[in-house]
């Protein structure tokens, strides 16, 4: 039990870690954070920021704090900004980076963990379109 407690102390220092990791002008969570500093930087990894909202999601739910939902959806929000509709399916077109799977699967990830009341119809575009970018290879 020991054990335990001591990976919740350390799982509430990540969760209050995050609370700095926003971004003052959008209001949005960033991958990178610099508590020297206390600086919160976008480093134009967006399949990183994206993680970073679903992780927050997950560490949410698991100590059981909603404390940083309004972040979250302010977060899914500008990303699902850059969800871009294909013949029937959806990408996530990044900001300066070309999309990629990566990108809609965490989206995916991410809005699935969410609680958004519609998430089952936010997802289904990018879902069909991780499917759609599949190549036969698997790549």
């Amino acid at each position: 039990m020991k054990h335990a407690g001591i990976l919740v102390d350390r799982l509430k220092l990540m969760f209050d870690w995050y609370k700095g990791m926003v971004d003052q002008r959008t209001g949005r969570l960033l991958y990178l954070y610099d508590p020297q500093n206390d600086l919160a930087i976008g480093d134009g990894e967006p399949i990183r920021d994206i993680a970073a909202v679903w992780d927050v999601e997950v560490l949410s739910a698991f100590l059981g704090r909603d404390d940083l939902s309004d972040l979250i959806r302010r977060s899914l929000a500008h990303f699902e900004e850059r969800v871009i509709g294909r013949h029937g399916y959806a990408i996530v077109a990044p900001e300066g980076e070309s999309s990629s799977i990566a990108h809609s699967a965490f989206l995916a990830l991410a809005l699935a963990r969410s609680e958004l009341p519609d998430k089952a119809q936010r997802l289904t575009a990018p879902a069909d379109g991780i499917v759609r970018q599949q190549r036969d290879d698997g790549s």
